[in-house]
């Protein structure tokens, strides 16, 4: 349940005195697992996105759609199809709000919400495209495109841990094809805690 690890530190953290040896390779380029595809049926399905897009799978197999559970949780009745469907996954021990909609709009609420947050003792953490005015105690940049994104999500998911964070507000606005795999990822670790602030979503 916790945010995957991308570099060899992380790995360490996670699996010492569990494993002999552990083989570097570098820091991981795509940041999230591989995508998960299901090809049992009349058509591709992808059940977990990853670094191959929907856009690459219609290109060579001429069809394909995401798995419904892609953009929302797997119900307590249902059968996971594969890792990170549940409701919260890849999560960290702070608080994540995952704050939508225009960058704007998503500026001015989660400078809100930091304030808030501040002004009731917790430690604050944000995670967007640049810090300009957030007052947070902890701020990483998401970088400005979705690869980038991508790349950095779970090691800064670790690194508010590192920072004892208590709440993390997390901005999103990413629409491409690449954006997804950071949408769901970014969602199951907030438990799809998620505020519009436009009213047109």
């Amino acid at each position: 349940g916790k945010p995957s690890p991308t570099r060899c530190d992380h790995v360490i953290d996670d699996m010492n005195g569990r494993i002999d040896a552990i083989i570097c390779g570098g820091e991981s380029k795509v940041g999230v697992e591989s995508t998960i595809i299901d090809l049992s049926g009349e058509e591709p399905v992808i059940l977990r996105p990853g670094g191959i897009t929907l856009e690459d799978v219609v290109a060579v197999c001429g069809c394909g759609r995401l798995d419904k559970h892609v953009l929302s949780s797997v119900s307590a009745k249902e059968q996971p199809k594969c890792p990170g469907m549940k409701y919260t996954h890849y999560s960290p021990d702070a608080d994540v709000t995952v704050v939508e909609g225009s960058p704007e709009s998503v500026f001015i609420k989660i400078k809100e919400l930091v304030t808030k947050a501040k002004a009731e003792g917790l430690v604050t953490g944000v995670l967007a495209a640049c810090d300009v005015g957030f007052d947070a105690d902890c701020f990483i940049s998401t970088g400005k495109d979705s690869r980038t994104f991508s790349a950095v999500l779970f090691d800064a998911l670790r690194e508010f841990d590192k920072k004892e964070v208590d709440v993390v507000f997390a901005q999103f606005s990413l629409q491409d094809e690449a954006g997804i795999a950071v949408k769901n990822r970014l969602y199951k670790s907030a438990g799809n805690k998620v505020i519009y602030t436009d009213l047109d979503i």
